[in-house]
Parts: structure tokens; C-alpha cells; sequence
């Protein structure tokens, strides 16, 4: 029945007199939220952000996304989480419009403020108080490289990657929301690849979504195809512009691990669909990534679309140029992606491989088996943007019900653990190889080898059956506890910031 609904609010949100009921029914159900949540034990405001905080926000294409502030004493996770938890699944029952929830303290909430990148300073200004006191917000601490061009091209990457995600992905839900949703991500691709490629004529800030319709009228008009194959040029352009001005002289080593016979027989067949591409790395479970050569042409693009559309590859696929490809492995989307810049060729012990199995990256072709590197502030910067996202986004996914828990504790540990040692300075991958990597950052948050003992045996004797629940009740309950710790030492590097 709620996709009914769902279908048919998209398809009138612009018929006269239903658009103004639907957004009275929008308010009710932000009033009635924000009142519920915040009488929540432990909350101590409550705070609107991104597409409803704006004007220009459409019924049945934005949701409502709220920003839930921890009081001053420090959360008993397992008390308060089950409660949240019930709480939400209640007014999403009534509310389906109720989008992201992002919890943490109000530390963990300047520590976004300071590090979080184009978000945090471009959605920040438009943010709505609804319950509880105000908070001081922080000056960006980020530099000004970063913010000129670093943080404008992570939000055209992932603007052009979830454009693909719905255009390869026929089943992204109903029609009329998908093909919504890939206008505005495309009106985000516009915007933020015409700031990168404007140089020194673009002004402080990239132009608003409207800005961006009003200025570009075709997008209403434009093909999926279009749109997919519009964002993947600009990306390319933008990419080769943004590495040439952050760039450092230096080289890192990249050199994936060779895929294992079963897995090179697949990537291989998609490989030799594409005369054009040099590689195809796969990094379960997140993303298959074909990578071109530099100054691909719009028709190397297109084949590359049609092999992927006649042979669907596992996660979502991106197809990528060679300076694409450097910037999205020190991005900070992801906590980085695939973290193996300088960390060699290896592959994790068996035991662990059998925890996460076939999870990690391989690669078949010829990817580049050297990329410039960043210079070290700005991969530090990046490392700071992507702990301080998560600090407010991995309470709700370890409460929600969308993931698995072999994805939730892949997830949160690989990323804590590499963006732990990223954060010292150090090379935080192979993320997949959680056993190296946890030994090495517990050493860095001040624990004693017994803590990363007791994690790799908590983690190693989880049997196969709660791996694959959806229900975080089914785990453990240490788990909860060294997630939290492994945060605090998030948390702690932040507040230390970057290295002189």
C-alpha cells in the first residue's frame, strides 16, 4: 500500500492544490517526529538537514532527514539503541517519508562541522532547529584546496555514482522515483563539475539545485543514458583538472591483488566486451570499477554501459579514468575505498578470508600500478571528513534493517580500524585485511594487544547463521562495546588534528 502511495504522490506533486496538502502533511509528520524522538532518554535537540531544510524540496522525491543530539553523560549504547530502534520502526510505520537519521554528541557534531567537507558547509547554513538547545556551530577548519576542489569533486563522484545505481539497477525502486532522483543527481553532477571546471572564474560556492535547473533546462529532458553518460564526461574532465592542481610530486604504489581463477573468469569475459579498457578491479561488496584509458571518448563510455547493462557485475558499477581512479582511492568516500595506496598486494589470512568470504579487491587487465598521490594534508583532511561522517552514521546503521551483519561489521571495523592509521599518517589498508590493520590501529588508540584479541576472536567465533541475520540481537553483545571504543578513538584523533 505505501508504494502505492508513493507512486501516486509523485505522479500528482504538481497538480494545483495537492502539492500545498502534501506538504501540510510533510510538517505534521516533522512535528509529530522530532516531539517523538526527542523525548527519547539521553537526546538533547533535534536538528532538520539537507533537502526538506530548503525551499525547493518535492514531495515524494525528499524525505526527512533529521540530525538527533546526545546529551552531555555518555550514552549506555545498549540501552538507548534498542530504544531508538523501536522508535523509528513505530513513526516510519506511520511516516514513510522519515529519511536518514544521524546520531552523535555534540563534540562528534563539531568534529563534523570543522572536517565534514561540502556538506557540512554548504547544508549547514540552511539547518532547522526543531527541539532542544541551539549548539555553537565551528569555523571549517578545512583548507582552502580542499574546499576549492577536493570537496566539489567528492559530491560529483558520488552525485555520478548513484546515477548509476539507478540507471544500472532497473529494480532501484518505482519508476517515477528513480527517474526523479536522477534528475537531481544529475542538477549535482552539473553543479558541482561546472564549480571544478569554471577554475578561477567560479565564485565561493557552486550555484544551488535551482540555479543549476534554471541554467541547464534539458536535464527534464535528457535519458537516463544521457544523464549517466553526460556526468561520466564530466567527472573525467573535472578529474583531470582537480589532480592537476592537488597533485603532490610523489608516487604510491597501487598493485591489487590478481584475481583467484573463479573470479578471473567472469571479470575476464566482461574485460574482453571493451577494447577500450585497460582493467576491471571488483571490490566486493561495494563496487565492480572499469577502468579506461586517459581521455576515453564518449563511445568508450557507451560500450561500457552496454556490457554492463547486458551483464549485470556485482555492487555497483563505476567506469573511471585513470585520474578518476587516483582521487576516488584517497577520497574519503567510503572511509576510502578500497585503502590499498602503499599497502602491496596481500590478501588476508584464511581464517579471516572465511569470515568475510570473497570480499576485498582483485583485479584482472592492467590497472595503473602507480597513482600521484595527494598531498599529506589533504589526505589527512580526507581521513577527518570521512570519521567525522562516521561518527554520526554508525549508531544508525548497526540499528537498522536495510543491512546484514556480516556487511554492518565489514563495514564499521574495516573502516575504523584503516581511517584509525590514516589519521596517524600511516597506510590504512588492505582494509579487507582486518587482521593486520586491527592489531596495528588498537596500538595507535592507546589498547594493549588484549583488546585486539578479544576483538579478532569475538569476530572470528561468530557463527555463519547470525552472520547472515539482519538482526544486530543475533551477535554478540561485545560487539557493541569495541565499536564504541574503536569511535572514542576516532574521536580522540580528530580532536588532536593534523600533524605539523
Amino acid at each position: 500500500m505505501t508504494g502505492l502511495l508513493h507512486r501516486a504522490v509523485l505522479r500528482t506533486r504538481g497538480v494545483p492544490g495537492l502539492g500545498a496538502l502534501y506538504r501540510g502533511i510533510y510538517a505534521g509528520a516533522l512535528g509529530l517526529s522530532a516531539r517523538a524522538l526527542h523525548a527519547l532518554p539521553g537526546l538533547a535537540s533535534v536538528y532538520l538537514h539537507r533537502g526538506l531544510s530548503r525551499c525547493d524540496w518535492e514531495p515524494g522525491v525528499s524525505d526527512i532527514d533529521l540530525i538527533l543530539v546526545l546529551g552531555d553523560e555518555e550514552p549506555d549504547e545498549g540501552l538507548s539503541l534498542p530504544r531508538l530502534q523501536a522508535r523509528l520502526a513505530a513513526l516510519r510505520r506511520i511516516f514513510p517519508m522519515l529519511g536518514d537519521i544521524w546520531l552523535g554528541s555534540a563534540e562528534e557534531l563539531r568534529h563534523y562541522l570543522r572536517w565534514g567537507g561540502l556538506r557540512a558547509w554548504e547544508d549547514a547554513p540552511d539547518w532547522k532547529r526543531l527541539r532542544g538547545p541551539g549548539l555553537e556551530f565551528p569555523p571549517l577548519a578545512e583548507s582552502g584546496p580542499k574546499r576549492r576542489w577536493l570537496d566539489p569533486w567528492t559530491w560529483l563522484f558520488l552525485s555520478h555514482m548513484e546515477i548509476g545505481r539507478r540507471y544500472f539497477d532497473a529494480a532501484a525502486g518505482p519508476p517515477e522515483k528513480r527517474d526523479a532522483d536522477m534528475r537531481k543527481l544529475y542538477l549535482d553532477a552539473r553543479r558541482y563539475g561546472d564549480y571544478i571546471l569554471a577554475d578561477a572564474e567560479a565564485g565561493p560556492a557552486p550555484l544551488t539545485r535551482a540555479e543549476a535547473q534554471a541554467r541547464a533546462p534539458e536535464a527534464g529532458r535528457l535519458s537516463p543514458r544521457e544523464l549517466w553518460l553526460d556526468s561520466s564526461l564530466r567527472l573525467a574532465r573535472a578529474s583531470r583538472l582537480v589532480l592537476a592542481r592537488l597533485g603532490s610530486s610523489g608516487e604510491c604504489p597501487a598493485v591489487l591483488p590478481a584475481a583467484t581463477p573463479k573470479e578471473r573468469e567472469v571479470l575476464s569475459r566482461l574485460l574482453s566486451c571493451l577494447g577500450c579498457a585497460r582493467a576491471v578491479v571488483r571490490d566486493q561488496p561495494y563496487h565492480t570499477y572499469l577502468l579506461l584509458g586517459e581521455n576515453a571518448a564518449a563511445m568508450d563510455y557507451a560500450r561500457a554501459a552496454e556490457a554492463l547493462l547486458a551483464a549485470p557485475v556485482p555492487g555497483v558499477p563505476l567506469v573511471l579514468e585513470p585520474a578518476a581512479w587516483a582521487l576516488a582511492l584517497q577520497s574519503s568516500y567510503l572511509g576510502a575505498p578500497l585503502g590499498w595506496l602503499g599497502a602491496g598486494a596481500g590478501r588476508g589470512s584464511a581464517a579471516g578470508g572465511k569470515l568475510f568470504p570473497g570480499w576485498g579487491a582483485c583485479a584482472v587487465g592492467e590497472p595503473p600500478a602507480t597513482l600521484p598521490l595527494l598531498t599529506r594534508r589533504l589526505r589527512w583532511e580526507t581521513a577527518a571528513e570521512a570519521a567525522s561522517w562516521m561518527a554520526l552514521w554508525w549508531r544508525p546503521l548497526w540499528i537498522g534493517s536495510g543491512s546484514g551483519n556480516r556487511f554492518v561489521l565489514h563495514h564499521l571495523y574495516t573502516r575504523a580500524l584503516g581511517l584509525r592509521l590514516a589519521l596517524a599518517g600511516e597506510p590504512g589498508g588492505p582494509f579487507c585485511d582486518w587482521e593486520l590493520t586491527l592489531p596495528r590501529a588498537a596500538a595507535l588508540m592507546g589498547e594493549d594487544g588484549r583488546f585486539a584479541a578479544r576483538l579478532r576472536r569475538l569476530l572470528l567465533d561468530e557463527p555463519g547463521g547470525r552472520l547472515d541475520s539482519v538482526s544486530r540481537g543475533q551477535l554478540a553483545p561485545g560487539h557493541l562495546g569495541a565499536l564504541t571504543r574503536l569511535m572514542a578513538g576516532l574521536r580522540r584523533a580528530l580532536a588532536k588534528g593534523p600533524p605539523a
